[in-house]
């Protein structure tokens, strides 16, 4: 959960993580959020700062690219492996479902980061004559 929380932009690179602001913002105890921690430092997302506490990691351009390089491979071996032995119903159903989510909280935090709700901005939407893709579906 620490490491969504890096990546979704609630924290900037090298910028400090304080136990207690997680453990306030996430409901949960401050011995929680240390274990949290721990286990993201050991998958290099953030730095332990001796008596300091963590900071955020910063990635270099290069270890960006190679991440998204590696990411792709596996996700080709993956869709691979897919189609040549199948998956359960409730595999895929599953997979949907968490694909429905990551998709609806995305869009989320894109609205809340332009300022609007994208809803909202669609139905004020005038219908122009002629163009079928700008009507008004209300």
């Amino acid at each position: 959960m620490a490491g969504q929380i890096c990546f979704a932009e609630m924290f900037v690179a090298d910028g400090k993580l304080r136990e207690q602001n997680l453990a306030e913002e996430l409901c949960i105890s401050r011995m929680v959020v240390r274990l949290a921690l721990g286990e993201v430092e050991r998958e290099g997302l953030v730095v332990r700062e001796p008596n300091k506490g963590f900071r955020v990691r910063s990635f270099t351009i290069e270890e960006v690219t190679d991440a998204i390089l590696v990411r792709g491979e596996l996700e080709g071996m993956a869709a691979r492996t897919c189609a040549e032995i199948g998956l359960a119903d409730a595999t895929i159903s599953s997979c949907r479902a968490e694909y429905l989510i990551r998709e609806h909280a995305r869009k989320s935090a894109l609205n809340k980061r332009l300022g609007f709700d994208a809803m909202r901005q669609h139905q004020q939407t005038p219908a122009l004559p002629g163009l079928s893709l700008v009507k008004n579906s209300a």
